[in-house]
């Protein structure tokens, strides 16, 4: 469980940052609400929580109240499904109810529909989601056999004090995950955070994948935080303050606040509540969320230990022949991000991708912000529904 300070291999503010710097901040990275057209309101709904009891930690777990230890202290998240919002509790049961394995001695949730000899598709949701993101896309997959992961410290995944949530960290549990439910030929769905990590975990195991899947995440690169829109840049200038940063992910809950602002359609307050839910302690929002957004951004003049990671990425993509779907977002977020092609002049990332990645397939959906799931699920599911069948993707054999 995380304690009440932030683990970070950085030295901690010598002084405490004025509400008023870090509120200009958040208003600046508001301006992405008219970037996405989004007309959505502030989350605002928190639920009130209680202590969960603890469960016993196997491949598949179910929910018990028995033997609790007298003294333990669960992350704010939550391990009890009752303790959940009904939208989420009604969309857990429509899935088959949750399930949980145990990775690097840590309990990871997740659910899995469809039957067990369809084509194996693994989704990662990215900051600040879980599995509820997608929701109105697995109904367009049900002849699939289809794993929605929570990634560690998300959702009902639990939080564990002993990493940092860097994209390494992700990509180890997301390995674990994959070796303990023996997963093989792997359709690979990413989003966000859900990308670099889940990209660089197939980078790692290309034996293991037959397909990739990108929405909205990086897969090359960026030059530098000048090569973003303005209100974002300020946005990750200021979280990658040192004293800021845990202010401003943390205790003024930013991208927890432009979730509803990246949707083109907005979202309804009962979504917002599930989305909202378990990220009261400040102290674990900001741990959770800093070392794996902000921090991991892949700019190549601030931040080149993120790039290398990512244009691993980028090398991985290039040289394997599985097939590849990119899903643009338009207007979108990161769709558009202006990175530079072979030839140094600077193209959209998903322009980059079409010209650099073989066998790949851009679909580009339009009216969807940064969280194509909401604004355009139905779309979205058939896209990749007919991609899968296409493609009849296999294994990669020809990358190491």
């Amino acid at each position: 469980m995380l304690p009440h300070t932030l683990r970070r291999k950085r030295q901690k503010p010598k002084r405490r940052p004025t509400p008023r710097t870090a509120a200009a901040l958040i208003a600046a990275s508001s301006l992405l609400l008219a970037a996405c057209g989004s007309d959505a309101e502030e989350a605002t709904g928190q639920t009130e929580q209680t202590t969960p009891a603890t469960v016993e930690t196997t491949t598949e777990i179910e929910e018990s109240e028995e033997e609790q230890p007298e003294e333990i202290t669960e992350p704010s998240n939550g391990v009890q499904l009752s303790d959940w919002p009904q939208p989420y509790q009604d969309f857990i049961e429509s899935a088959g109810g949750s399930k949980f394995v145990e990775v690097n001695d840590d309990r990871m949730h997740y659910i899995e529909t469809g039957p067990e000899d369809g084509q194996v598709v693994l989704l990662l949701h990215g900051i600040p989601t879980q599995t509820y993101l997608w929701r109105n896309v697995i109904p367009e997959l049900e002849d699939k056999r289809v794993f929605a992961l929570d990634l560690i410290g998300y959702g009902r995944s639990y939080r564990p004090d002993s990493i940092e949530y860097t994209p390494e960290d992700h990509v180890n549990y997301i390995d674990g995950f994959v070796e303990e439910l023996d997963l093989e030929d792997v359709n690979l769905v990413t989003h966000d955070l859900g990308g670099i990590a889940g990209l660089g975990w197939a980078s790692q195991n290309p034996e293991k994948v037959a397909s990739v899947t990108m929405l909205e995440t990086l897969w090359t690169p960026v030059p530098s935080l000048d090569s973003l829109p303005g209100p974002f840049a300020e946005f990750l200038t200021g979280a990658r303050n040192p004293e800021l940063g845990e202010k401003i992910v943390g205790e003024d809950r930013a991208f927890l606040n432009l979730l509803p602002q990246s949707v083109a359609n907005g979202l309804d307050e009962s979504d917002l509540e599930v989305y909202n839910f378990g990220w009261d302690n400040p102290k674990e929002t900001a741990a959770v969320m800093l070392n794996s957004g902000p921090l991991a951004f892949p700019t190549l003049d601030e931040n080149p230990e993120a790039a290398a990671f990512v244009q691993r990425t980028t090398d991985y993509l290039t040289e394997t022949e599985i097939p590849k779907l990119v899903v643009a977002a338009n207007p979108g977020l990161l769709s558009n991000v202006q990175v530079p092609d072979n030839d140094g002049e600077l193209v959209t990332q998903t322009a980059f991708a079409e010209q650099t990645f073989p066998n790949t397939t851009v679909v580009t959906l339009d009216g969807s912000g940064h969280y194509i799931q909401e604004d355009q699920p139905k779309a979205l599911g058939t896209s990749l529904a007919e991609f899968l069948d296409q493609e009849s993707p296999t294994p990669d054999t020809t990358t190491e």
